[in-house]
């Protein structure tokens, strides 16, 4: 991936890509808080899954690159990374709070790390081990340390969520290994969005969940789902994988939990307990060290949203 950074890309130019990036990102946790209120996890997920897999499908269809090889490939990262992981996500916000979820969310490098070593055969570096053991605790503390009754299930499922999108992740390297240079990548995103939003539909249409309420705050949260959080959000992240080398990148995006924290404790009030504040802190610093030192390894990240 590297070799399609340019290298004439503006420093400022980049940093300013960056920045919209992690807020379209970032506050996009405290939207999807407010929009799971006033319909079911599921039916939100798929409505806004589906706007934007449908404003991707009109980018792609615009460069006219549709093809894409192993179908039945793309079909599972669309199950794991779109219905599990963003259905699994809204079930956790809930009853969850957005900045935890966000956190949690971002332990991606963790299990990418462990299942890239029990079905891959990688070798991770004794620090990456450390690294991962320290986010591992901060889970822990998150998940039992000065909790409230019902706490721990949105924990399970921000995780679940998390643990998904890994398994997606590791699929998706695989694709592109099996065939470099062939793989575009925003043809590669609609497709398994579309599976995936097509899927959410489905289980939506079928699970007993509370009928959808079209507020202005949900309608609100639905646009900006479909517009800032997915159309910009994805321009801005191709752009910059042409201009930021991609574990560079990786790092960089970690500032997109701490929007969700900071932007959940300013609309919502969910000031962190002393707790979660601890857990958060040493899970954000593990994902920085462990991306850290993939980078000077050379492995490629995977993308964050």
């Amino acid at each position: 991936m590297s070799k399609s950074v340019d290298p004439r890309g503006s420093p400022v130019v980049s940093i300013l890509l960056l920045v919209g990036l992690a807020v379209c990102w970032g506050y996009n946790w405290v939207v999807l808080k407010i929009g799971v209120q006033d319909a079911g996890p599921v039916a939100f997920a798929a409505i806004r899954m589906m706007g934007g897999a449908l404003i991707l499908l009109v980018a792609m269809l615009a460069r006219k690159s549709v093809r894409i090889p192993e179908p039945w490939t793309v079909a599972a990262i669309g199950l794991l990374q779109t219905t599990g992981t963003q259905g699994l996500i809204a079930v956790a916000l809930r009853s969850g709070e957005a900045g935890k979820s966000a956190v949690l969310n971002y332990t991606l490098p963790v299990w990418v790390m462990i299942l890239g070593f029990l079905l891959l055969n990688r070798r991770p570096r004794i620090g990456q081990w450390v690294a991962a053991s320290v986010a591992l605790c901060g889970i822990l503390i998150m998940a039992f340390v000065g909790g409230k009754a019902g706490t721990l299930a949105p924990v399970l499922y921000a995780l679940g969520a998390s643990f998904c999108w890994s398994i997606g992740v590791i699929l998706t390297e695989g694709l592109m290994q099996r065939h470099p240079g062939r793989i575009d990548v925003l043809t590669l995103t609609t497709w398994q969005m579309l599976v995936g939003s097509v899927l959410l539909v489905a289980a939506a249409l079928i699970l007993p969940e509370p009928h959808v309420e079209w507020t202005p705050g949900f309608i609100l949260a639905v646009l900006y789902n479909v517009g800032p959080a997915t159309a910009i959000a994805f321009l801005l992240w191709f752009s910059l994988q042409r201009r930021i080398e991609a574990n560079t990148l990786a790092l960089a995006v970690l500032i997109v939990p701490l929007i969700g924290v900071v932007s959940g404790w300013l609309q919502l009030g969910e000031r962190p307990s002393a707790s979660d504040t601890v857990g958060m802190a040493m899970i954000l610093v593990a994902i920085a060290v462990m991306v850290a030192t993939q980078r000077r390894r050379g492995t490629p990240a995977s993308a964050s949203r």
